[in-house]
């Protein structure tokens, strides 16, 4: 019944195997020491990273969250304050903090770019605007982002980088604390769908680069794709000749200068430390931007342009192949397609760097690794606030981390997740050949209130199943022309050993066997008559089936 937890520690073992991103299971993972790991995280705010303090306080944060990862900032203005002299402190103190609570860490390099902007170049690059060429919105007025297309600054960005890299192997040469990486932040230029500056014009008027023309050649899905038939499918030519003028083309060319300018600076960084990165995406969407919106924008501009959003992902995956996957940070929208979207510009591999830190985001994570097999997902903003913002996320956490070994060894049809509410309060998933109706449970005496419902489930063996989750009940239905019964369910409790046995479920926590039951998160399930009902279970149990 037990399912061991396999060490995912930095303390554990440790070989020469680097870290990788590999097909295991039908699906993309990341791969420590030779096995999957699944990133369960916790990123910490912009500046957290930024005292000795406040490191540490966010680290203790990400400990109490359950999570196994630490996504905490490393500045450019930090780390080389004067060009060519490099600070460690912060980097290292990183590092070995991280070791000691048991965590693993991932840098997030904030350099030239983060979320649009160049705010964290040091002062000796945004003071010398004559070297480092800055973004011109039009021929009149420039913005102080670095435009991707100098190649005076994505070299300075690249040495630093670079000289990050080689610190971390050489503090880190296992990579048994640091397993990835993330280049700069949410890239692209707010503002405009097009840089123009003097290089920027430059490139612009010069030759599509042949790599992405063959890639229209052979089919590749972009938005200029039908500018290009339209004009000619030309073999060569300028920007605006092979795609005419518009805010389309715009982006492609914008794609191609960021990733062209993020591929220079990962491979820089990579060569030094061989772990797998990735670049994170300001998504686009149907709302335009408002002062309280956290993303959206129907236009490139009010979305970061050039952004590896997936408008532009086939322009990223060819010209920054050094990037293991894009990433997208989601807060709201379809959070469904999102996930399958960007699942299959992965190849099958998804990583939710950003989400939201309440309930909602929690939710999320249980979809996003049990229907789309997620290789992690990470709320933002877990070191400030009370601490029932994110109780949902210290509950889920705890439930998955326990559950992790079973999610990684499941192939992509072996499992499912969903996310109920009260507009949506049923679903129906399939787990191979069997199907299940999800509902969402009371959660109180007035039928209006509810929390939702959220949860997975794998199938573990033949006609044996493991449900993670809160507030949902699971109905098997009929299969092959036979009903389907429930034979037993067993609760299992999270221990540090993995599961350890808890109850046989049965009677009233079955509904007299008619359905596997997950009351919700703290609330009891009252039913109908004034008789007392135990409510609550460990969110963790295993189901068997029969056929009658």
């Amino acid at each position: 019944m037990g399912v061991n937890t396999e060490d995912s520690s930095p303390t554990g073992r440790h070989g020469a195997r680097r870290p990788r991103v590999e097909i295991r299971s039908g699906r993309r993972q990341l791969l420590v020491d030779g096995r999957p790991f699944l990133v369960l995280g916790a990123e910490l705010h912009n500046s957290s990273g930024s005292s000795p303090a406040a490191l540490r306080a966010g680290l203790d944060r990400t400990v109490e969250l359950n999570a196994n990862t630490a996504l905490v900032p490393v500045t450019w203005e930090l780390l080389e304050p004067t060009e060519g002299e490099f600070d460690f402190e912060l980097v290292d103190l990183l590092l070995t903090e991280g070791r000691d609570r048991g965590l693993r860490v991932i840098p997030l390099w904030f350099a030239s770019w983060k979320n649009g902007r160049s705010s964290y170049a040091p002062a000796w690059v945004k003071r010398d605007a004559d070297r480092f060429e800055r973004v011109r919105v039009d021929a009149d007025l420039a913005i102080d982002d670095l435009t991707p297309f100098s190649p005076a600054n994505r070299a300075a960005d690249a040495a630093a980088f670079r000289a990050l890299m080689r610190r971390i192997a050489t503090r880190d040469p296992d990579a048994a604390v640091v397993p990835m990486v993330q280049v700069e932040n949410e890239v692209g230029l707010l503002g405009a769908s097009r840089d123009r500056s003097a290089s920027a014009l430059a490139a612009f008027a010069g030759e599509v680069p042949r790599e992405l023309l063959s890639r229209l050649e052979d089919g590749a899905e972009l938005p200029v794709a039908h500018a290009w038939r339209e004009h000619g499918a030309r073999a060569s030519g300028t920007w605006e000749e092979v795609f005419g003028s518009g805010a389309r083309t715009d982006e492609a060319f914008m794609a191609w200068g960021y990733a062209t300018a993020v591929q220079h600076i990962a491979a820089a960084g990579r060569r030094e430390n061989d772990v797998p990165l990735f670049a994170n995406a300001w998504l686009d969407g149907d709302d335009v931007v408002t002062a309280d919106s956290l993303t959206g924008g129907r236009e490139p501009g009010i979305y970061p342009s050039g952004g590896p959003v997936l408008t532009v992902a086939e322009v990223w995956r060819t010209f920054a192949p050094a990037l293991d996957l894009l990433s997208p940070d989601i807060y709201v929208g379809d959070v469904d397609r999102i996930c399958a979207a960007w699942s299959a510009v992965n190849y099958g591999g998804l990583l939710i760097p950003e989400m939201r830190r309440d309930d909602a985001g929690a939710a999320l994570a249980f979809l996003a690794l049990g229907a789309h097999g997620a290789l992690g997902v990470s709320p933002f903003g877990i070191d400030s606030g009370p601490a029932d913002d994110t109780a949902a996320f210290r509950d889920a956490y705890l439930l998955l981390r326990a559950v992790a070994p079973a999610l990684t060894r499941a192939a992509t049809d072996d499992m499912a997740g969903f996310v109920l509410h009260r507009a949506d309060d049923e679903a129906e998933i399939a787990i191979g050949g069997q199907r299940f109706t999800a509902r969402t449970t009371r959660a109180s005496a007035d039928p209006s209130v509810s929390p939702g419902g959220y949860g997975l489930v794998v199938r573990t063996e033949d006609d044996a199943y493991l449900a993670v989750g809160r507030g949902f009940s699971l109905e098997p239905l009929p299969r092959d022309g036979r009903r389907s019964g429930i034979l037993s369910v067993d609760e299992l409790l999270p221990s540090p050993d993995g599961l350890r046995p808890g109850r046989r479920l049965n009677g009233d926590e079955t509904l007299a066997g008619s359905a596997w039951m997950h009351p919700a998160r703290g609330h009891a399930a009252p039913g109908r008559l004034p008789i007392a009902t135990e409510g609550q279970n460990s969110g963790i149990t295993a189901c068997r089936l029969y056929a009658f």
